[in-house]
């Protein structure tokens, strides 16, 4: 078995799943640590307090669209102040600035962190990322339900937006049918919010190992060949994000302690890469959507021409990955992911997600071409620091 299929199987077979915060997540991330310490990186691991899931959190912000919708009918500037508030916060939190997700967190997650010194002089920051943890089955992962995800949850985003916009507009006309429609809007949501609460409640964890040891191992991979290999100008990070599964915490939680510390950084971030047609993504999100990095985007696409790789450009709006977080703080990103039919992730949340099924040529094929990709980046370091932008459209 190679390095990279032994990553898999020892995230997925021998600590088996890694919810988000917990003590198997914990163990992957001391695992990846001895990986990396063994290959003479510097390696640390962080703690941060989060969360065990994400279905709570947004069952939260549905159930309080409910609520203001009932509450109009007794305090009726109450209920549009909530219904607002609740809106603004939760279009903040799908895009990884955590407002509830933030108050509820109380458990205890964990980043890995390791640094590879260029060779030369560092005028650059390469992050490559990848989460831990894995995340647990559910109604809303269901073969019939999943092919509709992204219509479910843009059903349910424009219920939040539509109610405080008509329970406002019931205020100012004083018309009893905006209440109604922000009724009717309101009983969407109860579906939405017991479909979360059914992933809550029986959801099972799954090995998660396409999604994400896949990843995880493509990590370990060029790690251990920067170790032996590093670039000259290039200052190499590799992070091994927890609570990914739960409101991309972890990703928030690095970029908030080194950020300052990052030389004109880009970031690659990885995931799922186990099965289906490897993709670079061009654009992400769930709203709004997100365009990569167009340097990162053109980069990808020589890196695999150059080495005859089956990636294509793709796009990726069914859930949130860590690349979010770095585009929406206006940081250069591009994710490498694994995609099948309808911008699905293979066997994703279902407990089909093992080690049989995923394809060791998918994480050699990956791990190559972000190989490729950072050895263009420290050739690019050499032109004047003016041209560097420049050089994003021209690649």
């Amino acid at each position: 078995m190679s390095l990279l299929l032994d990553i898999v199987k020892e995230l997925s077979v021998t600590i088996g799943p890694r919810p988000s915060a917990s003590v198997q997540e914990e163990k992957a991330a001391r695992y990846l640590d001895r990986f990396f310490r063994e290959r003479g990186l510097d390696s640390q691991v962080t703690s941060f307090p989060s969360v065990r899931t994400f279905s709570l959190i947004y069952a939260i912000y549905y159930a309080l669209s409910i609520i203001a919708t009932v509450l109009f009918l007794r305090w009726p500037v109450v209920a549009i102040l909530l219904a607002w508030a609740n809106l603004l916060f939760y279009v903040a939190e799908i895009n990884t600035f955590h407002g509830i997700g933030a108050l509820v967190a109380r458990q205890r997650s964990h980043n890995i962190v390791a640094r590879q010194a260029a060779a030369g002089e560092a005028k650059r920051t390469v992050i490559i990322s990848a989460h831990l943890d894995s995340s647990r089955s559910g109604a809303r992962f269901s073969p019939p339900l999943v092919r509709v995800f992204r219509y479910i949850f843009l059903s349910g985003l424009t219920s939040i937006a539509l109610i405080p916009a008509l329970l406002t507009a019931g205020i100012l006309i004083d018309r009893p049918i905006f209440w109604t429609l922000s009724f009717f809007l309101a009983v969407s949501l109860v579906a939405g919010l017991l479909l979360l609460l059914q992933r809550e409640l029986f959801g099972r964890y799954t090995a998660g190992a396409n999604d994400n040891a896949s990843a995880v191992a493509v990590l370990g991979g060029v790690a251990d060949y920067f170790a032996k290999n590093p670039a000259r100008n290039c200052e190499l990070y590799f992070v091994g994000t927890g609570s990914e599964e739960s409101g991309i915490i972890g990703m928030t939680h690095f970029l908030k302690r080194y950020r300052d510390k990052l030389l004109n950084p880009l970031f690659i971030n990885l995931e799922s890469l186990g099965c289906g047609q490897l993709k670079y993504v061009n654009s992400e999100g769930m709203f709004p959507a997100l365009q990569a990095d167009l340097y990162l985007r053109n980069l990808a696409e020589k890196a695999a021409h150059n080495k005859g790789l089956p990636f294509t450009a793709g796009r990726f709006h069914t859930i949130l990955t860590d690349n979010v977080a770095v585009l929406a703080r206006r940081l250069p990103g591009l994710t490498l992911m694994g995609c099948g039919p309808g911008q699905l992730i293979p066997h994703w949340h279902q407990s089909s997600d093992i080690l049989a099924n995923v394809e060791e040529e998918n994480l050699h094929q990956s791990a190559e071409l972000v190989k490729e990709m950072i050895a263009l980046i420290d050739q690019d370091i050499c032109l004047p620091e003016s041209s560097l932008d420049n050089a994003r459209g021209l690649m």
